[in-house]
């Protein structure tokens, strides 16, 4: 994954070397047998280059998988293994939050970002090479633009960071929501269904108004689409 991250950002900077040598050198000076052979080689860089973002997408989409399966399963491990105390003084909202939303963002930043920061950096090295052997008055350029993309970046993430906490914590606020009652879709045998289940853990068993309109919700919804409701009470 990082070695086709890599090539596609090599890649990517030879573009502009071969298309400078045939607008300065092989059209001026009319070299077409060298104008077709910088073209097909063009096309063939094209060609890989498309093919290696492609394994890069489908690789990167199988690891981060392959990831968030297990982290979710070390988790799991890692709740059943703790005392009930932790589960009186946490919410169960916040403890899906983490195994569904964190576990997802993780997942995707080691899956995705670091290849886009390889590749990022490997652009911006090589985009400072070649402007020191074309014109070394271009690298004003970088002396302006590289302070202020990270004077820029470290605002964003101060302001955006705390907004991301905001909204885990309203995501676990939502999930915890009238929590004797559970609701949501599944799939049984392809054939996609509704469940509404009664959780006598909480609240010994009494459905709350909001957790009856938690449930009319759901029920409502799957009868405005025709989809089949299974319901599971635990009363003992």
């Amino acid at each position: 994954d990082m070695l086709a991250a890599l090539l596609i950002s090599v890649i990517g900077m030879v573009y502009p070397i071969v298309t400078r040598n045939m607008l300065n050198i092989y059209i001026p000076e009319k070299m077409y047998s060298t104008i077709v052979i910088a073209g097909l080689i063009v096309l063939a860089l094209y060609v890989l280059r498309m093919l290696l973002r492609y394994f890069v997408q489908y690789y990167g989409h199988i690891i981060g998988v392959k990831m968030q399966s297990q982290m979710r399963k070390d988790l799991f491990d890692h709740l059943t293994g703790l005392p009930i105390s932790f589960f009186d003084t946490h919410q169960t909202g916040d403890v899906i939050s983490v195994l569904s939303y964190d576990v997802d963002t993780v997942g995707a930043s080691l899956s995705t970002d670091l290849t886009q920061i390889l590749s990022s950096l490997i652009t911006v090295v090589g985009s400072f090479a070649m402007m020191c052997t074309i014109s070394p008055a271009l690298l004003i350029i970088f002396a302006f633009t590289i302070p202020m993309s990270i004077l820029f970046t470290r605002y964003r993430s101060k302001v955006v960071r705390p907004l991301f906490r905001e909204r885990s914590r309203q995501l676990g606020q939502l999930n915890g929501f009238a929590e004797e009652m559970l609701t949501g879709l599944c799939s049984f045998g392809g054939v996609t269904c509704g469940i509404v289940a009664n959780d006598a853990a909480v609240n010994g068993g009494v459905i709350t108004c909001e957790g009856a309109k938690k449930a009319a919700k759901l029920i409502g919804f799957c009868d405005s689409f025709s989809i089949p409701v299974v319901t599971l009470v635990d009363s003992i």
